[in-house]
C-alpha cells in the first residue's frame, strides 16, 4: 500500500474515532506535507519519535522567539538560557509524546503497519 492510501486511511481512522480534525491534521504535520515529506500522523508515530520530533520543534521556534523579544534584554547568560531550552523542550516534547500515546490507546487506533488490512 502507498503511502498516500495509508494516510488516507489512518485520517478516516480518526475522523471515525471522533478525534477533532485540528488533532489529527495539526499545523506542524500540514507543513510537513507541504514540504513533500512523507509524515505519518502523529497518533501512529512511536512514542519516542513523538517525544524526540515534538520537543526539538518546538525547542527550534520556541527558542529564537523568546531570546529576540525578552530574554536578551534581561542580561541572562547563554548557559542559563541554554538550560532553559532544553528543559522546556524536553517537558513538551515529552507532554506531546504522552498526550499522542494515550489518545490513540483511547481510541484503540490501529498501527501504523495494519492499516492496509482495514482500509479495504
Amino acid at each position: 500500500m502507498s503511502f498516500e492510501a495509508r494516510k488516507e486511511a489512518a485520517l478516516k481512522e480518526l475522523k471515525e474515532a471522533g478525534i477533532l480534525e485540528i488533532n489529527s491534521k495539526p499545523p506542524a504535520l500540514l507543513f510537513l506535507w507541504w514540504l513533500g515529506l512523507k509524515a505519518r500522523p502523529f497518533h501512529y508515530n512511536s512514542f519516542s519519535r513523538n517525544t524526540l520530533f515534538m520537543g526539538l520543534g518546538f525547542t527550534a521556534f520556541w527558542a529564537p522567539l523568546c531570546w529576540f523579544l525578552q530574554l536578551y534584554s534581561f542580561n541572562m547568560p547563554l548557559t542559563h538560557f541554554v538550560t532553559t531550552v532544553v528543559i522546556v523542550g524536553c517537558v513538551f516534547g515529552l507532554a506531546m509524546g504522552i498526550n499522542y500515546k494515550i489518545a490513540a490507546r483511547k481510541h484503540n487506533l490501529s498501527a501504523w503497519d495494519e492499516l492496509e488490512t482495514n482500509a479495504d
